[in-house]
């Protein structure tokens, strides 16, 4: 048997007069072979800030071959103590075929640099760690509010109309109550 990785082949010579058995050639056909990875291969692990307070994390696999499960970590420091973020990702890939995987960090503070790394697990043994990789959140975005506030004015007061004057379908009525004052009665 020989494995030819330049051109991607797995080789065998087989030889009847050898094993005594016939029709070798015909069962080998029929045999399952199953050619993968023996580890987890991540094509990719990339972050991306989503906003001032989150950043999106994705990850593709190519196989996921001898694993059970996926961890995040997080840490303030490309070399500080990286801890554990949200649950652990189940695979849902084979050894045949991966799956795409996204997760997004909430609550976090603008304008900082966050790292992470992502971890794969068999059982609860670590297989392999990909990272740390670098995002950092977008700057806080303004936002226009309509705030009222009261000024002092300086010297004498000027008046205003109480609405404004303008030509309206509308028609305005001002109503106008007049309140007279009425001295106490005593008692006699």
């Amino acid at each position: 048997m020989r494995c030819n990785t330049a051109n991607r082949t797995i080789e065998t010579d087989i030889n009847n007069a050898f094993t005594q058995r016939p029709n070798l050639i015909d069962d080998l056909n029929y045999t399952p072979f199953t050619i993968g990875f023996d580890k987890t291969v991540v094509e990719d692990f990339t972050s991306s800030a989503a906003g001032s307070t989150t950043i999106t994390l994705t990850w593709s696999s190519f196989s996921e071959a001898n694993m059970t499960h996926y961890r995040l970590l997080k840490s303030d420091k490309s070399n500080g103590e990286f801890k554990p973020i949200g649950n652990d990702f189940s695979r849902k890939g084979d050894v045949q075929s991966g799956e795409n995987y996204k997760y997004i960090d909430t609550g976090l503070s603008p304008e900082t640099t966050y790292y992470y790394k992502l971890v794969v697990f068999n059982g609860d043994t670590i297989q392999q760690t990909f990272g740390p990789i670098e995002a950092k959140t977008n700057a806080l975005e303004p936002t226009n509010t309509h705030t009222p506030t009261r000024t002092s004015t300086q010297g004498r007061p000027t008046s205003t109309p109480p609405y404004p004057i303008s030509n309206s379908p509308t028609p305005l009525r001002v109503l106008y109550t007049a309140v007279q004052q009425v001295p106490a009665l005593k008692a006699v």
